[in-house]
């Protein structure tokens, strides 16, 4: 394969690449270029980096690039580097705003400084080899982040008379055996005007792009068949980053998607905290949708018993996994556990963010960490749970009569009965997405006063006639029975109980509730805590906002 002179500058918007890939302590693996791939992945905190280019000048101008960044000031390295002989540099040298556009070292003072800081510590080396026979060059070295720039241009430029997607295909998989577990591999591809044209295929939903923002010369559909639908998205960072206008848009394979995805925003706590009006709130500021975390939610009809958000309530932010089941149906852990996974992803390929909100703690630990579901058993020995934690997964479902903490086989028993046959087998306890917790508490005696309001304004809003429709329909449903709101109107339609018996049963087990939450929460979550301001909930909001998007 041959090369192209050195270019001067980088021609791609590595200021808004390499903070996406999140470099901080990774061993990077790029093309040479300008050497700018390597000052702003310096800069982006990356570790041990590779620098792999055909072209022997590379690495020559590199040198000449750095000593020129170590002694003259900022504003003189565009003009220094103009002037530069000892190596053929391209014509393509851009305007001086441009190139800063371009790269993070050159924005601002600090970022030049900390380049300087790191270049007189760096660990870069530097490879001559045909990225088309990477191994011969690199054996089995493997690297967190490999940065291929535009080798898609380069290949239809080198070899016009061959298929450039039957090249890429043929060393794809070589390319990613370097790659280490959750690592991330990006190819650009120049952005063109033909977009009008992708707008209206039809197998856009097939594709699931994250935008629509199609290459330059290339098939965007093509090459996401050559390379495969497991990872594969087509990024605009001009929309998800908030940068100026780029030519370049960008292929990005990863490992692991959850790598890199952005962090899933939990909010929990106990009942009657204000969960659902944080997620609403916090929503609108960072573009999230709302998946719920309530497993009586779930259910149609089971509205004002659930305190379930209304439309209007929602504010129109989208929210999913709410009323998605008929009351009567057995809607189980484990057919939650693959909506809401099924939901996440589809989210995140969407570029949005995501808010799980809820107080079923067991749903959304069993979403969030690698519990395992097999169906068709119900011998679970459940080895990785000690007997609290047995009882605290129990009582998630709402049971009161419990047997003693000692008594582990009754309590395996009932956590298999609860579980209908299915199985759920851990494996340490390992989080599956990176997410922040963010819990809801307020004093307690306060906020039982709370519940037992709501639970008086539920029977205003109608309670009693909700149960009283559903009654005969789903007298036998396990959530009519189970869930709080709705079970303790069992002994009144026997005439075993008055209604304002039901009413301090359902205040007294919502208070029972709200406390088991909190030892749940805080057991089985790394959970950051926030004391909700109820007379001015704009400051909880702020508060919650300035931490999830440290």
């Amino acid at each position: 394969m041959g090369f192209t002179k050195v270019y001067p500058f980088t021609t791609e918007k590595l200021s808004g690449y390499f903070p996406v890939m999140d470099l901080k302590d990774k061993s990077v693996f790029t093309v040479g270029s300008s050497g700018d791939q390597v000052f702003n992945a310096l800069v982006c905190g990356a570790g041990k980096i590779t620098v792999f280019d055909i072209n022997p000048d590379t690495s020559k101008f590199y040198k000449i690039k750095r000593d020129l960044i170590l002694s003259v000031p900022r504003e003189q390295l565009i003009d220094e580097v103009s002037l530069v002989k000892d190596v053929q540099l391209t014509a393509d040298f851009f305007s001086e705003e441009a190139i800063t556009s371009f790269n993070k070292y050159l924005q601002d003072e600090e970022s030049y400084q900390l380049l300087r800081e790191r270049l007189r510590n760096d660990d870069v080396s530097f490879v001559v080899g045909d990225i088309f026979r990477m191994s011969d060059s690199m054996g089995d070295k493997k690297f967190d982040r490999m940065f291929f720039s535009n080798i898609l241009h380069y290949i239809e430029y080198f070899f016009p008379n061959d298929d450039p997607y039957w090249i890429l295909e043929s060393n794809f998989e070589e390319w990613k055996s370097h790659l280490n577990d959750g690592g991330i591999l990006q190819l650009l591809y120049l952005y063109d005007h033909s977009i009008d044209k992708i707008k209206t295929n039809e197998r856009l939903k097939r594709m699931r792009l994250k935008q629509i923002f199609p290459s330059a010369s290339y098939d965007v559909f093509r090459v996401r068949e050559t390379l495969g639908s497991d990872g594969f998205d087509v990024i605009d960072f001009k929309g998800t980053q908030g940068l100026p206008w780029s030519r370049d848009s960008i292929v990005t394979y990863t490992k692991k998607w959850d790598d890199f995805m952005k962090e899933i925003i939990v909010i929990v706590g106990p009942t009657g905290v204000g969960k659902t009006k944080l997620s609403i709130e916090l929503a609108k500021k960072i573009d999230a949708e709302v998946i719920n975390g309530d497993s009586v939610a779930i259910y149609r009809g089971l509205d004002i018993g659930s305190a379930k958000p209304t439309v209007e309530e929602r504010e129109g932010i989208v929210h999913h996994l709410i009323d998605i089941c008929d009351v009567d149906d057995n809607y189980t852990v484990y057919e939650y556990q693959k909506d809401v996974r099924r939901k996440i992803d589809d989210i995140s390929k969407r570029g949005k963010r995501i808010i799980i909100v809820g107080g079923t703690g067991l749903y959304i630990r069993a979403a969030l960490y690698d519990y395992k579901f097999v169906e068709g058993t119900n011998n679970n020995d459940y080895k990785d749970l000690s007997n609290e934690e047995l009882v605290e997964t129990i009582k998630s479902y709402n049971v009161e009569d419990i047997p003693h903490v000692n008594n582990r086989q009754r309590l395996i028993r009932l956590l298999n009965k609860l579980e209908n046959g299915e199985e759920i087998v851990t494996e340490k306890s390992k989080l599956l997405y990176p997410c922040k917790v963010i819990g809801l508490t307020t004093d307690r005696d306060y906020l039982y006063e709370r519940i037992n309001m709501r639970v008086d304004k539920m029977i205003k809003e109608g309670l009693v006639e909700e149960v009283t429709g559903l009654k005969d329909k789903y007298l036998t449903s396990r959530v009519l029975n189970t869930g709080i709101g709705y079970k303790e109107f069992y002994n009144y339609f026997y005439k075993e109980s008055s209604l304002d018996e039901v009413i301090e049963a359902i205040k007294l087990d919502s208070r029972r509730y709200a406390k088991r939450q909190y030892t749940f929460f805080n057991h089985q979550f790394d959970t950051k805590w926030f004391d909700v301001n109820f007379e001015d909930f704009s400051k909880t909001v702020e508060e919650v906002y300035e931490y999830i998007e440290k």
